[in-house]
């Protein structure tokens, strides 16, 4: 059975908090892909943000939505792919198909609800949002996604396991 956490989405600060602590983690190669599911305004992005903005070269960076454009690049490190597949519920980008099989580069994923759960790599961190109450559930898929997010739970004090 996955491992897997909620925590409260008291403020905008703590959003900001938890995309610090997974930030490190994808520096640390513990973390490449995070796929995430709630509905709009749930705060994907945001957390998308908060990720982003630590890594190296973000300064040249600027995070937003990729509602139209299905896919952003952001040039920071390690390299960034932020998709959404809210508007390709029929047909997945083969670009992002490729990009999950290459280490080099890291996959913030929006409504990853319509990847099929036969594209997806063998370790991700799934995040569930929820606007009522505003609180976010963490699963772990895969070993070492698992380790890693046993070892986050010691760094958010008010996250329960589920």
């Amino acid at each position: 059975m996955p491992l897997s956490l909620k925590v409260q989405l008291e403020s905008l600060a703590t959003t900001e908090t938890l995309g610090q602590l997974l930030s490190a983690q994808i520096v640390a190669q513990e973390l490449q892909h995070i796929f995430m599911n709630g509905p709009l305004g749930s705060g994907k992005t945001t957390l998308t943000r908060a990720i982003i903005m630590p890594l190296e070269g973000a300064e040249n960076c600027e995070v937003s939505s990729p509602s139209f454009s299905i896919i952003n690049y952001y040039p920071v490190i390690p390299y960034v792919q932020h998709c959404d597949l809210y508007r390709c519920q029929n047909a997945i980008p083969e670009e992002l198909l490729d990009n999950l099989a290459n280490p080099n580069i890291v996959t913030l994923l929006e409504w990853s609800q319509y990847l099929p759960t036969t594209a997806w790599p063998t370790e991700v961190l799934s995040l569930i949002f929820s606007l009522t109450p505003r609180e976010l559930t963490l699963t772990a898929h895969g070993a070492r996604t698992t380790a890693t997010l046993s070892r986050l739970k010691a760094l958010l004090p008010h996250a329960t396991s589920v």
